[in-house]
């Protein structure tokens, strides 16, 4: 019953150590997340330039589909079957 108080002491010191190592863990990872985090800001900040791209594509594929479909039926009229 002596020793109660000294266990209870090193309960309290080894929790403590492990929240210290688990802040340090925390730290170490945020390091690591803060490059991800810019290249995920990044990404997102040039998000609307590359929708932009992607309409612009689509308006370039649109007119190529019509022009060559339409060169294609001429082509085809032109047949004799």
């Amino acid at each position: 019953a002596a020793f109660a108080p000294l266990n209870t002491l090193t309960v309290i010191r080894v929790l403590r150590v492990v929240r210290i190592i688990r802040v340090v863990r925390v730290i170490r990872i945020m390091r690591f997340f803060r490059e991800l985090r810019m290249m995920v800001f990044s990404i997102m900040n040039c998000l609307k330039s590359v929708l932009w791209i992607i309409l612009i594509l689509f308006i370039l594929f649109y007119m190529f589909g019509i022009i060559f479909v339409s060169g294609v039926m001429g082509y085809l009229d032109t047949l004799e079957l």
